[in-house]
């Protein structure tokens, strides 16, 4: 039984998430108290967009392991999806509680903060990110966007660069504000 499991949180990480969900439902009808798996069943739950039964499996993989940030993160993002954003920030604390260095979390935390204007605690974790991932990419995006809101071209020309050097997903919006800073910043030279 283990062995199928194993094949689901595998088939996950695969991004097969049919797969993995019938691995893990079979697995979790022999073995109903295994916290990893009604985890990885709860994430995969989450990718195909069934959120309450991912929020039921979470839930119950909590009550096996309450300390998982990883379940706090996602739980965060079904609050998020259903419009309850202080609900999400209080599982992301909780989360970042158990674990300081989570950058997932770590990064939802500034996005939180981004998408409310309070761009100082914003900028704080998402710094917090990249100091502790510094590859952690799609943080220089939002580092970059606060930058140039505070007018510090400089560095949000830089956060941008490093941002579209190191990711590949074409961002025209990014490009666009990284050529006027280009431009702004050869003017005042």
């Amino acid at each position: 039984m283990e062995l199928i499991k194993w094949f689901g949180i595998t088939y996950f990480g695969l991004k097969s998430y049919e797969k993995a969900a019938n691995l893990l439902e079979n697995y979790i009808n022999t073995v109903p108290d295994d916290h990893l798996a009604l985890k990885y069943l709860g994430l995969i739950k989450f990718e195909l967009k069934q959120y309450n039964q991912a929020l039921s499996l979470l839930n119950k993989a909590l009550e096996f392991y309450p300390e998982d940030p990883e379940v706090y993160l996602y739980r965060a993002r079904y609050f998020v999806v259903n419009n309850k954003p202080q609900a999400a920030l209080e599982q992301l604390r909780l989360g970042l509680g158990y674990d300081s260095l989570n950058t997932d979390i770590l990064f939802e935390l500034g996005l939180y903060y981004y998408q409310i204007e309070d761009f100082k605690e914003s900028k704080y974790y998402f710094l917090e990110t990249v100091d502790t991932t510094p590859e952690y990419w799609q943080a220089y995006r939002y580092l970059g966007l606060i930058y140039e809101h505070e007018n510090n071209l400089e560095l949000a020309y830089e956060f941008y660069t490093l941002y579209l050097k190191n990711t590949y997903v074409e961002d025209k919006e990014i490009q666009m504000r990284l050529d006027k800073i280009h431009s702004q910043l050869l003017k005042n030279e």
